[in-house]
């Protein structure tokens, strides 16, 4: 069933399950429902369950049939601070507009394996049919991207629910599957105000400290604003560690990024417009030439996995994460057009463009203008 939440609201999806609860060696699903609704859901949770249809009913990612849902575990063990545990209302805020149900742990607000008690629950996000297993793999990794405290050990395709005898279970609605909802959404690029919690800390301060001191090159203000990202860290890194995330990003940067032929100092690229982020014609080639020059050596495709980014550690097979690269462009692009257009509207005042443009209107005034007031007219 392929669902256009566009122009209606669903809250249906296929889930198998087995006719035992907390056997987690049990990979036999016999039982093949459509849920509907809470009441629904709150009977299958009793039992273990699957979500979508496998092969002969057996569970294995290479069984895989198809899905329309896409389950996450949330334990809270990413703190053990109360004020840091997570809610489905937090879900929600992540996510918006994105319906999905919730169910709760067997083990919620229980101890487990010496972790004190707190919330532990599931959730089940509705999504366009999808009938590839590396696909569905890769929504899962995508979400967990989006959501860090997910369990990073539930991305696989097969993954199994316990059966819980407390049968709580809720339904958030909304209107656009989880699949549109990671298509259109646009990483920002600085001053994001998620945390960043532990587990994600390294790679996340790696990827920063390689965007600035491009940007700015090995200085005093890319560190700065490296701290200042580092303070999203929950809990924080201590000194030597985030001395060895910059350590490691400007060594990439002096022994790779400067020896490119066509590489330009920051002080250079800043002060005398060199290598400008405006492509030579506005067009998808012309833009897709700037987007080449500046993410050389961080975004690769390969016919094999496809858009692969640098993280400062590894490269990531993650479509969402080359996508952020196309805004993150737009947003220096734009940077620089403001820039621009303030020293080209300073230049056209001091030279006397200004005053013809009022005097004699655009047109005309191009006609005489002499040629450091043309320049700057083009300019601007």
């Amino acid at each position: 069933m392929i669902r256009d939440f566009t122009t209606t609201k669903c809250n249906s999806f296929t889930l198998s399950y087995a006719n035992c609860a907390e056997k987690g060696y049990n990979c036999h699903f016999p039982n093949e429902v459509i849920i509907n609704n809470t009441d629904e859901f709150s009977k299958v949770c009793l039992y273990d369950h699957v979500l979508g249809v496998y092969k002969d009913n057996y569970r294995s990612s290479s069984n895989f049939i198809s899905a329309d849902s896409l389950g996450m575990d949330c334990d809270n063990d990413h703190s053990d601070n109360p004020k840091d545990w997570k809610t489905p209302e937090d879900v929600k805020k992540a996510f918006p507009g994105v319906p999905f149900y919730v169910s709760y742990s067997r083990n919620n607000n229980k101890v487990k394996k010496n972790k004190t008690a707190r919330p532990r629950f599931h959730i089940i996000f509705l999504i366009d049919t999808v009938t590839d297993s590396s696909i569905y793999s890769s929504l899962k990794k995508q979400t967990l991207n989006l959501f860090p405290y997910f369990d990073s050990n539930a991305v696989d395709v097969a993954r199994l629910f316990f059966g819980a005898n407390n049968n709580k279970v809720e339904f958030i609605q909304g209107d656009i599957t989880l699949n549109k909802y990671l298509e259109n959404y646009e990483e920002p690029y600085f001053n994001i105000e998620r945390e960043i919690p532990e587990g994600q800390r390294n790679a996340t301060l790696h990827q920063f400290a390689l965007k600035v001191v491009k940007r700015y090159g090995d200085s005093e203000k890319a560190f700065s604003a490296y701290l200042d990202e580092s303070n999203r860290c929950n809990p924080p890194l201590d000194e030597s560690e985030l001395n060895s995330i910059w350590n490691s990003a400007t060594r990439y940067y002096h022994n790779t990024i400067t020896t490119q032929e066509d590489y330009v100092e920051p002080d250079k690229y800043d002060n005398e417009n060199i290598n400008t982020l405006k492509p030579d014609d506005f067009s998808d080639a012309g833009q897709a030439k700037v987007l080449a020059r500046v993410f050389k050596n961080e975004l690769v495709y390969t016919d094999g996995a496809g858009y692969l980014r640098y993280n400062g550690i590894i490269w990531e097979e993650c479509e969402q994460r080359a996508q952020a690269a196309v805004q993150e462009l737009t947003e220096l692009q734009l940077e620089e057009a403001i820039a621009m257009m303030g020293s080209s509207s300073k230049s056209l005042e001091v030279n006397g463009a200004t005053d013809l443009i009022l005097r004699y209107g655009d047109k005309r005034s191009q006609e005489i203008f002499n040629k450091p007031q043309k320049s700057s007219s083009d300019d601007f």
